[in-house]
C-alpha cells in the first residue's frame, strides 16, 4: 500500500491569501507614490512660477531695450540734449550709446566729451560697432587737439570693420582725414583715399568729393598725387571724375 502524502498543516499561506497579501502591498506602493507626487506638487509649481517669471522679465528686458534705443534714433534735438545728460537705462545695448555718440556730435554746440564716453560704452558692449570707433576718433582728435595714438587707432579700427558697408561713414572718415591731415599717419591717409573710391560708383558723391579736393588743396594737401595712387579698375585722374583731370601730355 502507497502512503499518500500529508496535507499542509496551514504553515504556508495558500493562493488566496498570496493574492491578497500582494494586492495589499501594490495598493501600498501605489498610495506611496500618490503620496510622493502630491508633495512634489508644490516645488513643481514653483519651478514653473519661477521659469514663467524669467520669460516675462527676459521679454521686457528686451522691450525697454528696443523701446530706448528707438527713441533716441527718433530724439528731437530738445529731447537729444536730454538723453546726453541723463542716466541711461540699466541694460542699454551697445546701439544705445552709439546713438548718444552721433547725438552728441550734432548737438549744439556739440559735446565731444560727452560723445567719446558714450561710444567707448559702445564699443565695450559691442567691439564690431565701426560707427563708434569712429565717434571714438572724433571725440578723442577733439580732446587732444589732433589725432593722437588713440584717435589713430578707433579711426583704423572703423575704417577696418567697415571699409565699404556704408558710404557715408566713408566719406565722414574721407573728411575727416583730410581736416586732420597733419597728425593723421600715413598708412591712413592712403587707407582713407583709398576706401573713398567707392564713392564714384554708390551714389551721388560727386559734388562731395569736388568739394573735398577745393578744401584739400587750399590746405596744401597734394590730392592729386594721392589719388594717383588708388588701386582702382578706373583711375579718377582718367576719367575726370569729380573735377580731377589727368595732367596735359605734350605731343
Amino acid at each position: 500500500m502507497v502512503n499518500s502524502p500529508e496535507l499542509s498543516t496551514g504553515a504556508e499561506p495558500g493562493v488566496p491569501d498570496l493574492l491578497v497579501r500582494r494586492g495589499a502591498s501594490a495598493s501600498s506602493a501605489t498610495g506611496a507614490a500618490d503620496a510622493a507626487a502630491v508633495s512634489r506638487r508644490p516645488i513643481v509649481w514653483a519651478l514653473s512660477l519661477l521659469i514663467v517669471l524669467a520669460a516675462v522679465s527676459l521679454i521686457g528686458r528686451e522691450i525697454l531695450r528696443t523701446y530706448s534705443v528707438t527713441m533716441a534714433q527718433s530724439a528731437s534735438d530738445a529731447q537729444a540734449e536730454k538723453l546726453l545728460v541723463q542716466t541711461p537705462p540699466v541694460g542699454a545695448p551697445a546701439a544705445y550709446y552709439q546713438i548718444l555718440s552721433e547725438l552728441a556730435q550734432r548737438a549744439a554746440p556739440n559735446d565731444p566729451e560727452a560723445g567719446l564716453a558714450a561710444a567707448k560704452a559702445a564699443v565695450e558692449r559691442d567691439p564690431t560697432l565701426a560707427h563708434a570707433w569712429a565717434s571714438i576718433a572724433y571725440g578723442a582728435a577733439a580732446h587732444a587737439g589732433g589725432v593722437d595714438e588713440e584717435a589713430a587707432t578707433a579711426l583704423e579700427n572703423s575704417m577696418n570693420l567697415c571699409p565699404l558697408c556704408d558710404t557715408d561713414l566713408v566719406a565722414w572718415r574721407f573728411e575727416f582725414v583730410l581736416a586732420n591731415w597733419d597728425t593723421i599717419p600715413e598708412r591712413l591717409r592712403l587707407k582713407a583715399f583709398d576706401q573713398a573710391d567707392i564713392l564714384r560708383w554708390s551714389g551721388d558723391h560727386a559734388e562731395f568729393l569736388a568739394e573735398m579736393r577745393v578744401k584739400a588743396e587750399a590746405a596744401g594737401i597734394p590730392y592729386v598725387a594721392y589719388l594717383s595712387q588708388v588701386d582702382s579698375p578706373v583711375p579718377a585722374l582718367e576719367t575726370g571724375y569729380a573735377g580731377v583731370t589727368a595732367p596735359a601730355t605734350t605731343p
